[in-house]
């Protein structure tokens, strides 16, 4: 396993000084950073592998793309209003594909359309996963596995872990993944269970950290809150893990404090 950090900006050479300063060599940019982009948003694929080879000078590795802009509830739905989100999806996965990004960041992250009809509800489901079905046959053909973000709060329509089980399960496919994440506690998951249950289809993984108040949780630096690290990266190991770990939400920040670099410090010195 290797840490690494996300990055949404466009400066490559503010990139680079920054990973060469807190020792990191594997990145996750968003798809948003691609220098060029077409109306919708979708990456150019040379403007994409041009991207990838100035990583690869800076000995930089790019473990993965965030999609910027997934789609919206009416989007899963199928809606007349929104149906070209599903199609613009699959471009942009196509166009990764293309220019050899073997893996994206999806945020399956929608609200949940409310009805106190649960036959209704069966039926919103099955035009989500006709939907998402769509763009996982996109990503088997453009060979682009899919790390999917879940929710965490009840009115979203993937909640946490059993909200992406199901999904998986609606739509098998080695490429169908999950982005694991110490989030998933906040959806009242067992953190540690979940690793078990998607063992071979974590295909990136969120490091945050957070302290419960009441209903609420507060952001904090990784190992000052509730969350066991050393023991989520043992599970992680004994589960075949070995992609990046990427640490994120680390609390609000005293001025001239880096928290994105003390975390990277903390996951590697667990590391080793």
């Amino acid at each position: 396993m290797n840490v690494g950090i996300m990055y949404a900006g466009s400066n490559i050479d503010e990139l680079t000084a920054y990973c060469r300063k807190i020792g990191v060599s594997h990145v996750c940019l968003s798809t948003a950073s691609t220098p060029r982009l077409d109306k919708d948003g979708v990456p150019d694929v040379e403007s994409l592998r041009g991207l990838n080879e100035r990583l690869a000078k800076a000995h930089l590795t790019l473990a993965g793309m965030i999609i910027s802009g997934s789609p919206s509830r009416e989007g899963w739905l199928g809606l007349p209003e929104a149906q070209g989100e599903i199609a613009r999806l699959r471009r942009v996965i196509a166009s990764l594909g293309e220019a050899d990004v073997g893996t994206a960041l999806l945020f399956v992250i929608s609200e949940r359309p409310w009805t106190p009809d649960r036959r209704a509800e069966a039926k919103h489901w099955r035009r989500y996963v006709a939907s998402y079905r769509r763009v996982i046959e996109q990503a088997e053909a453009s060979k682009v596995r899919l790390a999917n973000h879940a929710g965490y709060y009840a009115h979203e329509w993937v909640r946490g872990a059993r909200g992406l089980n199901e999904l998986l399960r609606a739509v098998p496919s080695s490429y169908n993944g999950v982005n694991y994440c110490t989030g998933f506690y906040m959806a009242g998951d067992d953190p540690y269970e979940a690793i078990e249950l998607f063992r071979g289809k974590i295909f990136l993984v969120h490091l945050r950290d957070f302290k419960r108040r009441g209903e609420l949780f507060d952001e904090t630096p990784l190992g000052t809150g509730e969350i066991d690290f050393p023991r989520v990266l043992k599970l992680l190991k004994t589960a075949g893990y070995d992609g990046v770990l990427l640490p994120e939400h680390f609390g609000p920040a005293k001025p001239g404090e880096d928290l994105q670099a003390q975390a990277v410090q903390y996951v590697q010195k667990l590391l080793d």
